[in-house]
């Protein structure tokens, strides 16, 4: 397996003292750790077993613990293991926080969890989780296949026009604006969200004819009833939207 190991500060000692107990099974895998974390954990021995018969050494003898160095986790060491979960490469990270304060690169501690859980890594935050992931018949099993959830293919796919007419995205029909009051349709635009409106303002300042909402923004059916009646296009393919409009410098 390739296990990232990550602590801060308050939990370093903590995080060696965990790999020390299990430094004979950590060292069957290959192991990556940020910064000074990476130093520590290289400074534990491991027992390793005599040779066969006829080997160089037929004696027990001891190495230090084999750790793969990355950059320390505020210089981009979090970011690095986020990039290697992205790509396949981690398939467990064990990551003792300090959740008693706020560290100076806390969105790349953010960033780094959303990563672990998203793609299904095993991922512990504290040594009972860890303990729990090394005991597992499934640690280190060869024939257990990690399952990618099926919603990052379907994100990576989002808005791609298909082929077929009848899978393509649903596409509202336009209601001309003129049809409706002005005092109505500033009363339908008054009444959308703070988000919808920012996105659909800035890109009209940048003269654009559309704006993708982005993760976690979604219409309520009287949002779109609005927009459709101010004249906009709704495009959605069910979970993300993007709003189209005439540019009419207006």
């Amino acid at each position: 397996m390739r296990i990232a190991l990550v602590a801060h500060d308050a939990r370093k000692q903590e995080l060696v003292e965990w790999c020390t107990h299990n430094a004979q099974t950590l060292s069957r895998h290959t192991l990556y750790g940020t910064g000074t974390t990476a130093r520590l954990l290289g400074e534990i021995p491991v027992m390793n077993e005599p040779g066969p018969e006829g080997a160089a050494t037929m004696d027990w003898y001891t190495m230090p613990l084999r750790v793969e160095p990355l950059l320390s986790g505020p210089l981009g060491g979090d970011q690095q293991i986020g990039a290697m979960i992205a790509e396949g490469k981690i398939d467990c990270l064990i990551f003792f926080c300090d959740n008693l304060i706020t560290q100076g690169h806390q969105q790349d501690v953010g960033a780094l969890v959303r990563l672990a859980s998203l793609y299904n890594v095993a991922f512990a935050t504290n040594r009972t989780t860890a303990d729990m992931i090394m005991t597992s018949p499934l640690f280190g099993n060869e024939d257990y296949k990690r399952i990618i959830p099926g919603a990052i293919e379907k994100y990576k796919n989002r808005f791609v026009e298909s082929e077929e007419p009848d899978t393509e995205p649903e596409v509202s029909q336009e209601i001309v604006k003129a049809e409706v009051p002005f005092t109505i349709l500033q009363k339908m635009w008054d009444e959308l969200s703070t988000t919808v409106k920012y996105k659909i303002t800035c890109a009209k300042a940048q003269e654009l004819n559309e704006v993708e909402l982005g993760d976690g923004v979604f219409l309520t059916d009287s949002e779109k009833e609005a927009l459709r009646h101010m004249g906009y296009t709704i495009i959605t393919n069910g979970v993300d939207y993007k709003i189209r409009w005439v540019n009419d410098g207006k």
